[in-house]
Formats: C-alpha cells, sequence, structure tokens
C-alpha cells in the first residue's frame, strides 16, 4: 500500500573524548515516498453512441519515481464487442521516469471505437479493469471503471397503451410511430 513520507530522527548523545554537541540536535531524516499510484480517474465514462470514440484516463501520480506498467482489461458488460464498441480485450500502458518528461506522463488513455447502429437498445455497458502493476508502486481505490454507451436510436412503438373495441365492431385500429 502507499505509505506517504516517513521520519525519524537522530539525537547525539554522551560524546567520548569531551567533545561538545552543538545546537543542531537532534536531526530529523524524511523518507520521501515516491511509490505511484495508479488509478481510473473516474469511475464512470459515458460517451453517445454516435460519439466516434472516447478515451477512458489511466493516471499515474506525478512524484512517483521510476517506470511503471499497468495491465488492463476491457469487457462486455451489455455491449457487444465488435458490434457496439471496438478495443482491445486486453493490454498494458507504461510510464517512463517523470523525469523523462514530467508534463506529458501523468495521465495516458486506453481508446475504444464507438459502432454507430440503427438499433434501439438503450444504455450499454463496457467494464474496464486494472489488472496488475509492475514497477514501483501500486494500484490505487480506483482499479475499475464502467463505461456507458448512450443509445441515440427511437424504435416503433404504438402510438397508445391500450385499445378497446366492442364485441360486435369488428375491428380496432392499432397506430404505430
Amino acid at each position: 500500500s502507499v505509505e506517504g513520507n516517513e521520519a525519524f530522527t537522530v539525537t547525539m548523545s554522551v560524546p567520548l573524548g569531551g567533545v561538545l554537541i552543538g545546537t543542531t540536535n537532534p536531526a530529523t531524516v524524511t523518507i520521501v515516498d515516491d511509490d505511484g499510484v495508479v488509478e481510473f480517474t473516474q469511475a464512470l465514462y459515458q460517451v453517445n453512441e454516435s460519439g466516434g470514440s472516447i478515451n477512458i484516463l489511466v493516471n499515474r501520480t506525478p512524484t512517483s519515481s521510476g517506470t511503471i506498467t499497468v495491465n488492463y482489461t476491457v469487457a462486455a458488460g451489455t455491449a457487444t464487442a465488435a458490434s457496439d464498441y471496438t478495443a482491445a480485450a486486453t493490454g498494458s500502458l507504461t510510464w517512463a521516469a517523470p523525469g523523462d518528461d514530467p508534463a506529458l506522463n501523468v495521465v495516458k488513455p486506453i481508446s475504444i471505437v464507438i459502432a454507430e447502429d440503427a438499433l434501439p437498445e438503450g444504455t450499454e455497458t463496457v467494464n474496464l479493469t486494472l489488472t496488475s502493476l509492475t514497477g514501483v508502486g501500486f494500484l490505487g481505490a480506483q482499479k475499475t471503471a464502467v463505461l456507458e454507451i448512450l443509445d441515440n436510436d427511437t424504435g416503433v412503438k404504438f402510438s397508445s397503451s391500450t385499445y378497446s373495441v366492442g364485441e360486435s365492431g369488428g375491428s380496432v385500429t392499432i397506430n404505430v410511430q
């Protein structure tokens, strides 16, 4: 787990040979935490079916050191791979040491292409999971994310939910919109 900075104190006492202890006593040593935390930037992402694509963002804490690689999965929830979206089922993201380019080395995308169709399906979901990490760091609390693909299609429907006809009426007109 991520532990934050840690500190300890060093104190000089009982010097030998007549040496005096100066005013800078004790001294505090701080161990600066440089463990990276990698996690999704949010739990829920949404895109319209006509949106074309979306980048699901994964963040690495900017104070971490060394190279970190995180593996992830993209799995169908209620959406169907290939017909509703296209993305690699598994993949990895790698961050170089922050000193290599700190401005570009914090957030990385997992790209998902959204398929436009004419089927009224309602909102569909895709599940993303950060599965493992190599390097100096940890998976953060936000290890999973859900993508909702918001349907933009309307289907046909009856103009009313109820109709009636008399027994001797012979027929009824049911309107479809």
